[in-house]
This record gives structure tokens, sequence and C-alpha cells, in this order.
């Protein structure tokens, strides 16, 4: 019972608070000509082969930034 309750109460919370989502988004569709950076990775996926326990594994994941704005890279964490 409780969990329906904290389950509405969410749900209610993200109806009605406003979130700001998306806002670059809705910039650059009222004016397609703002500079935008637009990532592109060739690899975006690397399947390592099993390895022994303690081995270091190197892979250089290529980023490009095909847009025509600053593309900026953060909060990056493995997986």
């Amino acid at each position: 019972m409780k969990f329906r309750v904290r389950a509405a109460l969410i749900l209610i919370l993200c109806l009605f608070v406003p979130v700001p989502i998306g806002i670059a988004a809705d910039k650059h569709a009222e004016n397609p000509d703002l500079p935008t950076p637009n990532i592109f990775l060739p690899e975006n996926r690397f399947e390592f082969s099993p390895v022994l326990e303690g081995t270091k594994i190197v892979h250089d994941f290529t980023v490009q930034n095909k847009g025509n704005a600053l593309l900026k890279i953060e909060r990056v964490r493995t997986g």
C-alpha cells in the first residue's frame, strides 16, 4: 500500500513540476541556424576478449565533432 502511495505521489510531482528537458533542442528547433555540436562515434561499442584478472587492457575510442559549435564531454562513466 505504501508503495502505491509513493508511486502516485511521484507521478503527480512529475506531471506538475516543470523540468527543463531538451532546452538546447528547443532553441535549435526555433532557429536552425544556431551553431550546434554533433557528436559522431565511428565505434560506440567494443567487446574485449576474455582476459586474465589483473591484466591491463587499453582501447581508444574516437570521438568526432561534426557540428559547428564546441562539443563538451562531461560525466564520462565506464560500463
